[in-house]
């Protein structure tokens, strides 16, 4: 799915959960990525990657996920967005 496409169905119909970053990936043009995962409303683990929006971020850092209501595998992580921002204070 084309990257506007799916921050686009994310930004309007979404959920927003708390994650946890399990692994630090080398990322897009030398920067650094993170492959992260959540439990989502269903109570069952989903896991994603973004090579977006991880700087500062360690393994074991809190993040905050948005994905979609009743699709938890379609998910990006609220620093990862390229085309919309969203207001936070972060996780609690």
């Amino acid at each position: 799915m084309a990257v506007y496409r799916k921050e686009s169905a994310l930004a309007q119909d979404h959920l927003v959960v708390h994650g946890t970053v399990t692994e630090l990936t080398k990322g897009r043009r030398g920067g650094r990525g993170i492959k992260y995962q959540f439990v989502a409303f269903d109570g069952k683990q989903y896991r994603g990657e973004s090579g977006w929006g991880a700087k500062g971020m360690e393994v074991g850092s809190e993040l905050l996920v948005l994905h979609k209501t009743l699709e938890p595998a379609v998910n990006v992580p609220l620093g990862g967005f390229i085309f919309y921002s969203f207001q936070s204070t972060g996780p609690e």
